[in-house]
């Protein structure tokens, strides 16, 4: 799934939508790549826990294909955030998003993030889902 396919999904644009591409899709998970330099309009050093928005994002991506008549998807909770290695402007991320439960209110995913195989970020979201 290309950047125009993922703004049809996510009413993120221009610098706010930190996804490149989706590269696998299926029931329980969903991997893609960043926009390379996606923290870039914030001071990147110290700044890696925000690339969870990344993950987040990639994760309102599965949550839209696969929940039907969702109107929407909300970050309602982070947890078990843990910075492995500080993040490189000048490469692209790797994220990777694991369905853990999932019920008509919500979703729990499990994420990493990674930079050439070395581990950045990892951590839980809880998502909720409004419906149409």
């Amino acid at each position: 799934m290309n950047r125009i396919a993922i703004e049809q999904l996510l009413p993120h644009r221009g610098t706010a939508l930190w996804l490149d591409t989706v590269t696998q899709l299926n029931a329980d998970s969903i991997s893609g790549q960043t926009v390379v330099g996606c923290l870039g309009q914030y001071d990147h050093n110290g700044n890696s826990h925000l690339l969870y928005e990344a993950a987040a994002q990639l994760c309102a991506v599965h949550g839209a294909r696969h929940a039907g008549s969702a109107k929407s998807a909300y970050v309602a909770k982070v947890q078990q955030l843990q910075i492995h290695q500080h993040y490189s402007a000048t490469l692209a991320v790797t994220v990777r998003c694991q369905l853990l439960s999932q019920n008509q209110a919500g979703a729990l995913y499990q994420f990493n993030l990674y930079q050439n195989s070395q581990l950045l970020l990892s951590g839980n979201l809880l998502v909720v889902i409004e419906y149409a």
